[in-house]
This record gives C-alpha cells, structure tokens and sequence, in this order.
C-alpha cells in the first residue's frame, strides 16, 4: 500500500464525506505526502463534488475522533513512504476489540511487516558487507552525500 493511498483512507475515515470536496481531500493528501508526487490528472470540473458523492456516506464516522490517536500522522508531521504500512496497521490493532479475530489479523499484518522490514534491512546490510567488506559497510551505507550532490562518483 503506498503513502497516497493511505492518507486518502485515513482522510475518508475520520472525515465527513458529506462535507468534504475532492479539491480538500486532495489538498490534504498533497500537504502529507510531502516526499511523495501527488498528481491531478483528468477533469478538474469535479473538484467541487463531494466525496459522499463517490464513496458513498458512512455514518460510522460519525463518531469518529482523532484525540488521543497518537498514530495518526498529522499535516505538520511528514511521514517516511517506508513507514506508511506500519502506521496503517498499528491503529487497526489498537481500535480492534480485544480477543476479536480482527485483532489478531491486525496483529498478525502488522508483525509480518516488521519482519518484512528486518528482513530487507538485513539483506541491505548484507550486501553491503559483501560490496564493502565488514569494517566499512555501516558506515558507508548510512553516509548520504548532500542535496545536489551526483548518487555516484565517475
């Protein structure tokens, strides 16, 4: 699941979809996914029309309420891309009924990421080892040159 699509379901979650414009929720969506490319493609007439109008109104997220959801990035908190998987299903455990099947599939979504991620972090160093040999590999994979900079030397 990429970053996108993420802040939009987090957006049409907690927000009333009878109220909101697709031009809102695609500013919202711009404005945290800062290291992201947020596009608009097609007819720019649509703009004005409700989210309701598209996916329909929930009247579940009527009491929904973002106090006390420490997990929810906010507009002056960027989020690292890698990060949006975690901050997907760690709020998906948190609201899900204690003992309830749903709480152990998010349980279980959200441990096969983590070891997803120790597993691509320790095939990287890995390599890293192998490119650069055991002394120098942590420091050279964690050195990033500065903005403007070339990626590699000539």
């Amino acid at each position: 699941m990429n970053l996108e699509r993420i802040v939009t379901f987090a957006s049409s979650v907690s927000n009333d979809l009878r109220k909101e414009t697709l031009e809102k929720q695609f500013e919202r969506v711009r404005r945290r996914t800062n290291e992201s490319h947020v596009m608009q493609y097609g007819d720019m007439s649509h703009r004005k029309e409700f989210l309701f109008t598209y996916m329909g109104a929930d009247l579940a997220n009527d009491s929904y309420t973002s106090i006390g959801d420490i997990s929810s990035p906010s507009v002056s908190r960027p989020v690292n891309q890698r990060d949006t998987n975690l901050l997907y299903f760690q709020p998906k455990l948190l609201r899900a009924p204690a003992g309830s099947c749903a709480k152990l599939e998010a349980q279980k979504q959200l441990l096969d990421e983590i070891a997803h991620r120790k597993h691509v972090d320790f095939s990287i160093h890995k390599i890293g080892e192998l490119l650069f040999g055991h002394q120098k590999s942590s420091n050279l994979l964690m050195n990033v040159r500065p903005r403007g900079q070339p990626v590699v030397d000539d």
